[in-house]
């Protein structure tokens, strides 16, 4: 039974994701802060292609005007050229190159940055073609490139036994996934992405490739796996350990939403699910995210909803999974002829903006209905929530292992909301605003750094905590001169006290070493 995504994604290519619904939407002029450029010299552009053994695209050029755009369409960037990087060497030209030249650039895999943040007005280096895949079954270990899509990565583990917590976007590059945290399908399970990373290959600003891992640039290794956004270097190669595992058993449950008695027995089901599957070890095999949308099924009007989804994946037998749901199933008001393929909301995604809470407490059942109801209340019907349960191994893993420190979460809650003009952009944007204001006495404070929110007052809290002050040392200490930006960098402010940091203890000790490669 296929997964009732809020999109079925185009096939991958080249770059970013085809963006032929896209084509002609920001031809004319360029959105705020991403303004078009007056572009290459001759001199500037011959010097560069001279040198790459791949692609350079200009403004003008075939090519150009489909691969500028990212996934999300809010962004219409006009770069003064596209750089599509076959190798390190190439990767080096460019860093070379903007060095030399002070142009200011963008690194890009898939493109997928919620705020925009993989364009820019400058030289975009895009990865996607860094994009190798070395699988070892002997040492149940793959090495990938930073650019690899998960839709190339994911199916050939499976099919060759293994599993790795991936997402189900397949054009969503694997190095930007890693670096934000990278919740995966079976993540309750195995964990987060990041949790199985024994080691990255990293391009560092003055052109030197290092190596690091829990031994070997062991600040680095715990940086780059949830500081977000190549901050630190170009992060060329990932070596995961994998665990063997066949595909898991999956089920998709719905429960209408359509008037308050239906949102009360909806909230009965987060109740449910919350005691079983959003602390601690229970249930450890059994991974839950939690959608509330309407569908748009025009051929059937009574499947427009809107509907809690709740998404399960086990991995284990379909018969050892209805027994671990067999709580869920038992509740009533579950629609068990559910049309699913009435949600499939095709492969043009409007643009949008995404924001995220984490919750750590407990909530009753009311509070729940709360999030419901707001939900009820969206002018948009294409606007998704998602609660992401967290639990098992993503909070048995201690918080100071990585960058990533939302450790201690209950469940991870996200909201989309989409439009199509400026009318419904005002309109959901307050929506949303509203949202958080609804969620404010249950949010712990922190967002999931992997949905870029440019609308966060302190995103350096939000994403890092207390992990800042390390995460800024480790930022000083391989890129100096601040060569990787973009607008939530890695920066201190004139009022942060001039202190170096103390926690976690052995990245601090590993800040103390100089850079070994």
């Amino acid at each position: 039974m296929p997964h009732p995504r809020i999109y079925t994604p185009p096939p991958q290519g080249h770059g970013p994701p085809p963006p032929e619904p896209r084509r002609g939407a920001g031809d004319a002029a360029a959105a705020p802060g991403l303004t078009a450029a007056p572009g290459l010299t001759a001199t500037q552009a011959g010097w560069l292609r001279a040198r790459l053994h791949g692609a350079l695209l200009l403004p003008g050029d075939p090519g150009y005007a489909q691969e500028r755009f990212v996934f999300n369409q809010r962004y219409h960037p006009h770069p003064l050229a596209i750089a599509n990087v076959l190798d390190a060497d190439d990767v080096r030209t460019c860093l070379r190159f903007v060095r030399a030249e002070a142009v200011p650039f963008r690194l890009r895999g898939g493109g997928h940055n919620f705020a925009g943040y993989s364009a820019g007005p400058g030289l975009v280096i895009d990865l996607s073609l860094l994009n190798g895949i070395r699988l070892d079954p002997t040492a149940g270990e793959v090495t990938v490139g930073g650019g690899c899509p998960q839709g190339t990565l994911g199916p050939l583990l499976l099919a060759s036994g293994w599993q790795l917590p991936l997402g189900d976007w397949p054009s969503v590059a694997v190095g930007g996934f890693m670096q934000g945290g990278g919740y995966g399908l079976t993540s309750r399970s195995l964990g987060l992405n990041v949790d199985h990373v024994l080691e990255v290959e990293v391009m560092l600003a003055d052109g030197r490739i290092v190596t690091a891992n829990a031994s070997e640039n062991s600040d680095l290794w715990w940086a780059v796996r949830g500081g977000t956004g190549n901050m630190f270097g170009v992060v060329l190669s990932i070596r995961y350990k994998l665990r063997a595992a066949a595909a898991p058993a999956e089920a998709e449950l719905a429960w209408p939403l359509a008037t308050p008695a239906d949102r009360a027995q909806a909230a009965a089901v987060l109740l449910a699910i919350q005691s079983g599957f959003m602390r601690g070890d229970a249930n450890p095999n059994t991974s839950i995210t939690c959608m509330a949308l309407y569908g748009l099924g025009d051929s059937d009007p009574a499947m427009t909803g809107p509907w809690l989804m709740v998404d399960v994946d086990h991995l284990g037998t379909v018969a050892e999974m209805n027994a671990v749901i067999a709580p869920l199933l038992a509740l009533p008001g579950r629609i068990d002829d559910f049309d699913y393929a009435a949600l499939n909301r095709g492969s043009s995604i409007p643009p949008l903006q995404r924001v995220s809470r984490y919750v750590s407490r407990d909530l009753t059942q009311r509070e729940f209905q709360s999030i419901l109801d707001y939900y009820a209340t969206t002018p948009n019907h294409l606007d998704t929530l998602y609660l992401q349960a967290m639990g098992g191994p993503m909070n048995a893993i201690p918080r100071e292992s990585s960058a990533f420190i939302h450790r201690n979460a209950a469940f991870l809650a996200y909201l989309d909301v989409f439009w199509q003009s400026e009318a419904e952009q005002q309109a959901g944007l307050a929506w949303q605003q509203g949202w958080c204001a609804a969620m404010a006495p249950f949010w712990n404070g922190h967002c999931y750094q992997n949905f870029a929110d440019p609308t966060l007052a302190d995103y350096r809290a939000a994403y890092w905590g207390e992990a800042f002050p390390a995460l800024l040392a480790v930022k000083r200490k391989y890129d100096p001169h601040t060569l990787f930006r973009f607008p939530q960098l890695l920066r201190a402010r004139p009022e942060d006290p001039d202190e170096p940091p103390v926690w976690p203890p052995a990245v601090v000790a590993a800040l103390a070493e100089p850079i070994h490669g």
